[in-house]
């Protein structure tokens, strides 16, 4: 006979009193008496179910021991049992057959007990132990998590009619799951039931499946109420009984110490009524023969309650959650609120500030209240946007800043940004488009909201430059033609590719001089957007004159009436030609009468009859005029002659 202790170390928060333990049947289960339970009687296609009443916790660990017994037919025995742990709850029914009744069954674990070799789920020829989950028996599949192993260390058949003592331990820490057969450690599994199967859940019920197809097998289990021991901490207040349990053999023998505010030291499940925390140590027999040894401490003390708010009211919780702490559970508890009304649930939601109390009672010997109180803060920080322009021909990008209390959090909307500072409070854009600003305030979670809107105002102008054209010598000025922008009424300027002079540079029909290529540029102030275009200016050698048909005046007029105002020469047959531009080293005398130079005049500009703004008398003059005709070659002149002036 081997000795076992067993060392409680969780710490629990535990009902103060432990409802009776019950078992659920579904389907073709049937109770038995003495605690046992016939899942399947020898007939086909038989299914049945038993399920512990209550949840266990699988954050904490457990050992469950139990008796089952796969009937007496071997070779046309079938199909087994399954320990299974589920989330459908207490009336839950899986498929007969081949499936052991535990297909069917979706988020669950099962350790099986198949006595029938299916070769499509990989079985193997013995009957075997594996664990499995949802629903699925199929060695093949994913859900097959430990095993197949033989049941028996001692035999290939448990369809023998005897009962064999079956050991489920699950080890929370080392995320392990084993079991024993006949006292002998069978199946080890490594797995996180509440993550990989359970997806987080906790609570989960247990209980056992069987079935029966075209073999058959009376198939039983048998239990104990207190199966699940108790937690080895309980928490009562002063006054309060509280029932301990140990799991074991129901029927062996159960020592508790102290006896002090026992009921009864002598059974699984005693009534105590310690007045002050108080550790007991329970001595009793498995159903493998072994002494096991537990301690339970229950831990007296006076009921205190800690109202707890989930947060303050603003707006992102525009309701709230009022909780409690306490070691208790169990607890009679009711609210007040600041309007006075009344509310029995242990957690309440509120959407009203002000303060809120709480009573709680535990039986008729505990009680305590406390209260508190519920702020809230609905704090909005405004927020305002300016930007620098919008984008265009000069600004490719535009700076974008928020105006808001330093506090608040600002979240940009666009993802074509650059954040320009580490306030976060400045972007800039560097495309067109609706750019939102959200100011959120971290306390009170409320939000202000502002948009500016940048526009793509890149558009360019058209510009023409017109006709190309040429220079000559009857020619000396050109004046471009054909030149033209849009829009209109923009502005416009001309520049060349030598630098040479232009008159009337900002109009469309500038005056030239000079051969070149020459550049009309428009640019449209709203966008600074510019567009630019060329046109050539060339010399035409070939279009010359006779410097023989070069005349010169011997009476002028200049009385204001605009004809013969100027002395100047000119060309026979072509007397508009202007002859001034040819005109180089230019010395131009006027004499009167008595051999006196009136005036000297060294520009191409020809004589107006006036003498320092003044007008020369009526009479005659005489002159010295040398200058060069430039045109192909240059050609020197040095004529003189007399000039009469009339008015």
């Amino acid at each position: 006979m081997k000795t076992k202790l067993i060392l409680s170390f969780l710490v629990v928060i535990l009902p103060t009193i432990i409802s009776a333990q019950t078992y659920f049947l579904n389907g073709d289960a049937t109770f038995m008496g003495n605690d046992c339970y016939r899942l399947t009687d020898a007939f086909n296609d038989e299914n049945g179910t038993v399920w512990y009443a209550n949840q266990i916790d699988l954050s904490q660990p457990f050992e469950l021991q139990f008796i089952m017994n796969f009937g007496t037919f071997d070779q046309n025995g079938a199909d087994g049992i399954v320990f299974v742990l589920q989330t459908q709850g207490t009336d839950a029914l899986g498929i007969t057959g081949g499936g052991l009744g535990f297909e069917g069954f979706n988020n669950s674990f099962g350790i099986e007990f198949d006595t029938w070799s299916n070769a499509d789920n990989g079985d193997p020829l013995f009957d075997h132990i594996a664990m499995v989950s949802d629903g699925v028996v199929n060695h093949n599949a994913p859900q097959n998590i430990a095993g197949p192993v033989q049941a028996s260390n001692l035999s290939v058949n448990i369809e023998d009619g005897q009962n064999h003592v079956v050991t489920v331990r699950w080890n929370p820490e080392a995320l392990t799951i084993s079991v024993d057969f006949d006292c002998q450690p069978r199946l080890t599994g490594g797995i996180d039931l509440v993550n990989e199967i359970f997806n987080g859940q906790e609570s989960v019920y247990f209980g056992f499946t069987a079935s029966t197809g075209g073999a058959v097998n009376v198939q039983t289990v048998c239990l104990q109420d207190n199966i699940v021991a108790s937690d080895p901490v309980s928490f009562i207040c002063p006054g309060i009984d509280v029932q301990l349990s140990a799991s074991g053999n129901a029927n062996g023998s159960f020592t508790w110490t102290p006896t002090d505010f026992l009921d009864n030291p002598n059974i699984p499940n005693p009534i105590a009524s310690p007045p002050v925390t108080t550790v007991y140590t329970v001595s009793y027999e498995d159903l493998c023969g072994d002494i096991v040894t537990s301690e339970y401490t229950i831990t007296v003390e006076p009921l205190t309650i800690e109202p707890v708010a989930s947060g303050i009211l603003n707006c992102e919780n525009e309701t709230i959650d009022l909780s409690y702490n306490s070691i208790f559970d169990g607890l009679d508890i009711q609210w007040t609120t600041p309007g006075g009304a009344t509310l029995d649930n242990n957690e309440i939601n509120v959407s009203n500030s002000g303060w809120y109390f709480i009573e709680g009672a535990l039986e008729a010997f505990c009680f305590d209240e406390d209260s508190i109180f519920v702020d809230q803060n609905f704090e909005v920080y405004d927020v305002s946007l300016s930007s620098t322009g919008n984008i265009d021909c000069i600004q490719n990008s535009v700076l974008i800043t928020a105006e808001a209390n330093p506090n608040a959090n600002l979240l940009w909307s666009s993802a074509d940004i650059f954040i320009n500072t580490d306030q976060n409070n400045i972007i800039e854009a560097i495309e067109a488009g609706d750019f939102t600003v959200t100011s959120i305030h971290p306390e009170s979670a409320c939000e202000s909201e502002a948009t500016v809107v940048v526009a793509n105002l890149i558009s360019y102008p058209s510009a023409e430059a017109g006709m190309n054209d040429s220079l000559s010598c009857r020619f000396p000025l050109v004046e471009i033609e054909g030149a033209s922008v849009f829009p209109e009424n923009i502005d416009i300027v001309w520049t060349s590719s030598n630098g040479s002079s232009i008159s009337n540079s900002n109009t469309l029909s500038p005056t030239v001089s000079e051969a070149g290529v020459y550049y009309l540029t428009a640019t449209n102030p709203l966008n600074n957007c510019s567009s630019t275009d060329s046109v050539f200016v060339f010399v035409d050698e070939n279009l010359n004159f006779d410097v023989d048909l070069i005349r010169f005046p011997n009476i002028i007029t200049p009385n204001g009436d605009g004809d013969n105002e100027i002395f100047r020469p000119y060309l026979d047959g072509d007397t508009e030609f202007n002859l001034f531009p040819l005109m180089t080293n230019v010395e131009l005398l006027i004499y009167n009468r008595w051999g006196q130079i009136v005036n000297e005049i060294t520009t191409a500009s020809g004589w107006n009859g006036k003498v320092s703004g003044d007008d020369m008398p009526e009479g005659v003059y005489y002159y010295v005029y040398r200058f060069n005709i430039d045109c192909n070659t240059s050609t020197p002149f040095d004529v003189n002659g007399a000039l009469q002036i009339l008015r």
